[in-house]
């Protein structure tokens, strides 16, 4: 998720000095309100970016695509290593943003946020391996994960 927040706001700074739709929200970093225009400009942004700009020649983020993530935990008697090729979210476009905290200077450019989401799909195919005291566990496949009220 941390990827989306990152390529949402680099893409509000990479087309800023084009002429973008009139319908998305635009927050001046002086604006003494910075964090509720932020807040209330992601769900418009979102939905925009997940659509695609075409006139941008920026295509669709939905569903988020990502080549490979691999997770590694624990050293000792349980260890798991998971690894995912051809990740895709879905519905993350449906996220909500609950509180924004953002400071964006000429020097500095820091944005937290928190966001709800009702629901997103992760899709991959994968492959574990590790051990749980003497257990092996080791297998690949497809992985189809539902996740529901994320914050």
């Amino acid at each position: 998720m941390i990827a989306t927040y990152v390529l949402i706001y680099l893409a509000t700074i990479s087309v800023s000095a084009l002429k973008l739709p009139d319908e998305l929200p635009r927050c001046n970093r002086k604006d003494a309100k910075l964090n509720e225009c932020i807040k209330s400009a992601y769900g418009p942004w979102l939905v925009t970016l997940a659509k695609g700009l075409p006139e941008f020649r920026a295509p669709s983020i939905a569903p988020l695509r990502i080549e490979s993530l691999s997770i590694a935990q624990g050293s000792g008697p349980v260890n798991l290593v998971q690894n995912y090729t051809d990740v895709r979210y879905h519905y993350y476009e449906l996220t909500t943003v609950t509180n924004v905290e953002a400071t964006i200077t000429d020097t500095e450019f820091r944005v937290r946020q928190e966001t709800f989401a009702k629901n997103i799909t992760f899709l991959a195919n994968y492959h574990f391996d590790g051990n749980v005291l003497t257990f092996p566990i080791v297998g690949g496949g497809k992985s189809n994960i539902v996740i529901g009220d994320v914050n």
